[in-house]
């Protein structure tokens, strides 16, 4: 992408967009099958992409590490009251 020109006359890089800066992934079908293969990847069984069980919370272990917290049900609630903690 060719330079912009500023105000006062000098040259200034144009900030690339998302899709300009996107590098599409090497992977080939082949290379997910193998990983497949070796058990490092579970198979998408029919699906065009997985989905989580609805049930489950799926979090990076770095936000419990900064303080975040997940509401509890109220039994644990009631038990944490009952002993003042």
């Amino acid at each position: 992408m060719a330079p912009k020109m500023s105000s006062k006359g000098k040259a200034v890089e144009a900030e690339q967009t998302r899709d300009e800066r996107w590098v599409p992934s090497k992977c080939s079908d082949s290379n997910l099958e193998t990983l497949v293969f070796y058990g490092l990847l579970s198979p998408a069984l029919g699906e065009d992409r997985p989905y989580e069980n609805t049930a489950e919370i799926i979090a990076f272990a770095s936000y419990f590490e900064r303080g975040l917290g997940l509401p509890c049900s109220a039994l644990f609630s009631g038990l944490l009251s009952y002993y003042r903690i």
